[in-house]
């Protein structure tokens, strides 16, 4: 079977005329009905609510039950149901804003929370854009909070829709409420492309296909020029898709999704390839104008993956109520261990939260959210911060160097944000710091404009978000230390930047940076380089940084366990920046060993099950090895435990080990990493074992 016939074949098993599971559900805000066609197809039974005729007729014309078009409301009765799923509309209320949250009447959030109050179900998901978690995490932890009152616990996870069997890499969040028990579904190694999704499709040149212009190349082109796009953005049938959007589908933009024919012509998606990549069966049908079809399917939930999450929420409601209270009480102990006598929102898993700079700080509240916002922007058009800018001062700079290049400041809101497209002067960094001191209150000396270019901007230079004119001039010939160049924003990034706490930011901002590389993909990269992947014998894979302490946790792991080891597990790995990269928690509750602390474990520690015996092993590199002092810390580390430990000191070679080995105490063990099949026994009367008393 070829890959086109596999996807089919998913499609093909979603249908909402399944028999019934016993189960019922009620879809909130149900638009056409991505998230009811995976719950249906698995047989829940259930009721859908949504606003727009367009999509509720949609809704109908696909499913068993009648989608009942009505707007929503905190007074609004529903029938009593298992399960409660939806998208609710939540405004991005700008943190600059007015923060009114679950009381502003703009906002369908309070609705969905007054069907759980009502009919209190065993669980229930709400899904929503990616912004929720930056911008807008105050809403995200309001109403956590609120839910969590209620007594559920709240888990979140940022999906990658692409790692779900969904030819398209769009994210969303999904947030959970449940009683304990709930698991995500699980990431597939398989990923679909627009190829294996269209087939045949992706090669049809219809008469009225929607084809590009002569004018709609030249903007097009425009468009990738600005971006600095190295690959033209089509839709590349060996790569699964940009998020698709409302307007990327819909609409002749820059951005928009277009397939390139065998005669060179490029042309847009039809309904039937749009919803396809949102992985809608070949069998539904949208109803309204073309229109407002692209923008049902824009706004869908991937059928493919509500399939997956109906299948979690299946295997969580077939839990007895023992089983629940068990896993309930199994997530406090570990995230709460504080707060056991109520529910709380337990921390987000997988979910990447805003950056902030400043916590308490000699500015203002207003100026504090301010700079905040900059950053969030920067990070989101792939700049990353906290690789780039090593210190609190130093991203405070690149926040007000950024506003000043954007001409946005207290009183000059987003919305009026200036790229090189209006035609202005841009300010040089001679001028950008009169304007810092003006409207941020700041003191920085006229002479440190070069800090500016060199420390400031060259982040966001580098990551195309900004430019100067010489790059426009296309002058060569200019210093890179000319301070009369003006810098502007790039006018690729500035309907984005614009629309900054606005319903449009998050679908803008993925229409440009998906299928880009940007900045912070190229650190990434990077930083792959440099560091050591490391399998564990159970089979559980760790990275460690490229550095010669980590080598040699490296080689114990990979030589001197298994020659020496006897088949022990590995129970936990920190790393040369005392990090713990793999802790077995359950092991350690079990053996009585003290909770992980970085300041008093040493690098590994691995178990015998059957001798007993626990591997407590130091890579010595510069330092640390188990001297009298450190054998006996370590023994009253292990004090109340029942295992028989082994102290072990690794070094690379015996000029490595030679300094150190007037102090390596006695009844311990010596293994070199350039002679594996030996060890060194100081004082030793037995081959490697413990000296219990």
């Amino acid at each position: 079977m070829d890959r086109h016939e596999e996807y089919m074949q998913r499609l093909a098993a979603l249908t909402p005329f399944s028999e019934s599971n016993g189960w019922t559900a009620l879809d909130l805000f149900s638009g056409c009905g991505g998230l009811s066609l995976g719950f249906e197809s698995l047989g829940f039974e259930l009721n859908a609510y949504e606003l727009e005729d367009a999509y509720a007729a949609t809704h109908t014309k696909n499913f068993q039950n009648t989608c009942i078009v009505k707007k929503l409301g905190v007074e609004t009765d529903y029938p009593k149901a298992n399960v409660v799923i939806g998208g609710p509309p939540c405004q991005p209320f700008s943190v600059g804003g007015k923060q009114e949250g679950l009381n502003d009447s703009r906002n369908c959030m309070p609705a969905f929370i007054s069907c759980i109050k009502q009919t209190k179900p065993d669980i229930f998901i709400f899904e929503n854009v990616r912004g929720l978690l930056y911008k807008n995490r105050w809403y995200l932890e309001e109403i956590g909070q609120e839910l969590a009152d209620l007594g559920y616990i709240i888990e979140g996870k940022l999906v990658k829709l692409v790692n779900h069997g969904v030819p398209q890499n769009r994210e969303r969040v999904f947030v959970v409420g449940h009683k304990g028990g709930f698991e995500f579904p699980e990431d597939e190694k398989i990923k679909f492309t627009v190829g294996d999704a269209l087939g045949e499709l992706a090669f049809e040149a219809p008469e009225d296909g929607r084809y590009l212009t002569d004018s709609m190349d030249a903007y097009v082109k425009r468009y990738e020029d600005a971006s600095k796009c190295v690959t033209p953005r089509n839709t590349h049938l060996n790569k699964p898709a940009r998020t698709l959007t409302c307007r990327n589908i819909a609409a002749s933009t820059g951005d928009m999704h277009r397939l390139v024919m065998e005669d060179g012509r490029r042309r847009m998606l039809r309904i039937r390839e749009a919803a396809r990549l949102q992985s809608f069966p070949d069998w539904f049908e949208f109803c309204g104008t073309e229109t407002e079809a692209f923008y049902q399917i824009g706004n869908a939930v991937p059928p493919l993956f509500s399939y997956k999450l109906a299948q979690s929420v299946y295997d969580y409601l077939q839990l007895t109520e023992d089983e629940r209270e068990e896993a309930k009480g199994n997530a406090l102990e570990e995230e709460l261990p504080q707060q056991k006598d109520r529910i709380k929102v337990l921390p987000s898993l997988g979910i990447s939260m805003p950056f902030t700079i400043i916590d308490e700080y000699d500015k203002s509240e207003d100026l504090n959210i301010l700079l905040n916002q900059a950053l969030n922007i920067l990070r989101d058009l792939g700049i990353p911060l906290s690789a780039v800018y090593a210190t609190k001062r130093r991203r405070e700079k690149a926040a007000m160097a950024f506003l000043a290049v954007c001409g946005v400041s207290l009183e000059r809101p987003w919305s009026e944000c200036i790229d090189a497209s209006h035609g202005h002067k841009g300010p040089t960094t001679r001028e950008i710091i009169p304007y810092i001191n003006e409207h941020f209150g700041e003191k920085i000396s006229s002479g440190s404009y070069d800090d500016i270019r060199r420390k400031d901007l060259r982040p966001a230079y580098q990551g195309g978000v900004v430019f100067n004119e010489d790059d426009v001039s296309k002058d060569s010939s200019a210093s890179m230390n000319k301070p009369t160049r003006g810098w502007y924003l790039n006018p690729q990034c500035g309907p984005v930047v614009r629309a900054y706490g606005t319903d449009d930011y998050d679908s803008l901002l993925a229409d440009l940076v998906d299928g880009v590389e940007t900045l912070a993909d190229r650190v990434a990269q990077q930083r792959d380089l440099n560091f050591y992947n490391v399998e564990l014998p159970n089979g559980v894979s760790i990275r460690l940084r490229d550095d010669e302490h980590n080598y040699l946790q490296k080689a114990v792991i990979e030589e001197f366990l298994p020659r020496f080891g006897l088949g022990c597990r590995v129970l936990y790995v920190g790393d040369s920046s005392d990090r713990i990269l793999f802790c077995d928690k359950d092991s350690f509750v079990d053996l009585k060993i003290p909770s992980p602390s970085t300041g008093e474990l040493p690098d590994i520690i691995a178990y015998n099950d059957e001798k007993n015996w626990l591997y407590v092993i130091e890579a010595v590199h510069s330092a640390n090895p188990i001297d009298i002092l450190r054998k006996d810390r370590l023994t009253q580390l292990f004090r109340n435990s029942d295992v028989d430990p082994i102290f072990v000191s690794a070094f690379k070679d015996r000029e490595a080990a030679k300094p150190f080995l007037l102090d390596i105490a006695w009844e311990t063990e010596v293994w070199l990493t350039d002679q594996p099949d030996h060890m060194i026994h100081l004082n030793g009367d037995k081959f490697l074992g413990p000296y219990s008393e």
